[in-house]
């Protein structure tokens, strides 16, 4: 869920994006603001800013923004942090989802952007194969850790979103399902490894999606997106992060079917 980001959230965005993995990698690059520089930055060019929740552990596990937005020319940028926690789990994903929904229902952009670091575009560069597009690159643009690395520009069309919306706006009840009959786990195997791209030899029942398949956080939300499709049923809130294996997903999928 999203809420509006306020003042109560301060403390825990300031020691989110001051923690050890997002320090040198977010919005500071190392430095350690004062208070009043940190409050200013949160706002400064920000349109719309979110706080990320997470219903099932019912914590609050990152942030989604939209900035440096030019409603003259129809376009913005947005932008997300999170926990450890929650990477490569797909939810991060799924609250990006949500702001670019709430974008481009609530305002007349024609796109949006998504300026990264090639570190970070990591994360989430399956995204590419389906939604979103290299627009630009600045070679060995900044330095981090001993490297120099390419800032990389992505952008969504508000078509290219209208054509790949559905998996939110839609009911349970209106999703297709792939099959009349629960698929044994072959089948299974079959059907995840064709729709997320993956060499089907290697979908073996205990597979781990992150260590062994390199799904990343992109990947990790179609895996939760098809499950989903598949048995007509909303995924329960918290359950997504523990999926490890292929395993954990055809039990999940299959006990839904038998339901």
């Amino acid at each position: 869920m999203l809420r509006p980001l306020v003042a109560a959230d301060y403390e825990f965005v300031f020691r989110l994006e001051t923690s050890a993995d997002n320090i040198d990698r977010w919005r500071f690059r190392g430095a350690t603001p004062s208070p009043e520089r940190f409050t200013r930055a949160l706002w400064d060019g920000v349109l719309a800013s979110f706080l990320v929740l997470d219903l099932g552990a019912k914590q609050s596990v990152g942030t989604v923004a939209l900035y440096n937005a030019d409603l003259a020319n129809g376009y913005a940028y947005f932008a997300a942090t999170s926990t450890r926690e929650v990477r490569n789990t797909g939810l991060m994903i799924e609250a990006m989802a949500l702001l670019i929904e709430y974008a481009f229902a609530t305002w007349p952009f024609r796109k949006l952007y998504v300026e990264t670091l090639e570190f970070n575009f990591e994360q989430f560069a399956s995204a590419t194969k389906w939604l979103l597009e290299e627009e630009g690159r600045f070679r060995q643009h900044e330095y981090h850790r001993g490297h120099y690395w390419d800032r990389v520009i992505l952008s969504l069309t508000r078509e290219r979103w209208q054509r790949r919306r559905h998996f939110i706006t839609t009911s349970p009840a209106e999703w297709p399902g792939l099959s009349e009959v629960t698929l044994d786990f072959g089948g299974f195997a079959d059907v995840v490894a064709g729709e997320l791209d993956l060499d089907r030899e290697a979908v073996q029942p205990g597979a781990r999606f992150a260590e062994d398949l390199g799904l990343d956080s992109m990947g990790a939300f179609a895996l939760l997106t098809l499950l989903e499709w598949m048995t007509r049923t909303r995924m329960p809130p918290g359950l997504a992060g523990q999926l490890q294996t292929v395993d954990d997903a055809y039990s999940w999928y299959s006990s839904r079917c038998d339901g």
